[in-house]
């Protein structure tokens, strides 16, 4: 994996949307390096937010939130922030669906189990109304 450069785009995928990152700053540890993202636009209300990012394995992945203007705003962002970031923008949004069906997976799975106890007892009501 090549070594990102400042002024190259992250991407990092969350359940609303796909933020777009710049790398501002490059740190060199030696055996390993952190970049320090900004974010493009602002989120939320937060306004604009600066992460550390380093390469596990071969894929990019949050450290730590850095200059938060509004600590009120800091806890809310997690979904913004944490995870994976990608420099391919394709691959962010291949994340993003696959995020967003597992979402929609599980809600159906909880609606499905829902429906199934509503059923029972509703055949439990139907035998006491029949005796």
């Amino acid at each position: 994996m090549d070594k990102l450069k400042v002024g190259d785009f992250m991407y990092h995928p969350c359940s609303l949307d796909i933020i777009k990152h710049r790398v501002v700053c490059v740190n060199d540890y030696g055996d390993h390096y952190e970049y320090r993202l900004r974010s493009v636009a602002t989120v939320g209300a937060a306004g604009y937010v600066e992460v550390i990012i380093r390469e596990y394995d071969g894929v990019y992945k949050f450290v730590e939130l850095v200059n938060v203007d509004n600590t009120r705003h800091a806890s809310g962002l997690q979904d913004f922030v944490e995870g994976n970031y990608y420099d391919d923008l394709d691959v962010a949004r291949v994340e993003k669906y696959t995020l967003h069906k597992e979402t929609y997976r599980k809600a159906v799975e909880k609606a499905k189990r829902r429906y199934e106890l509503a059923k029972r007892d509703y055949d439990k009501i139907l035998v006491v109304l029949a005796e």
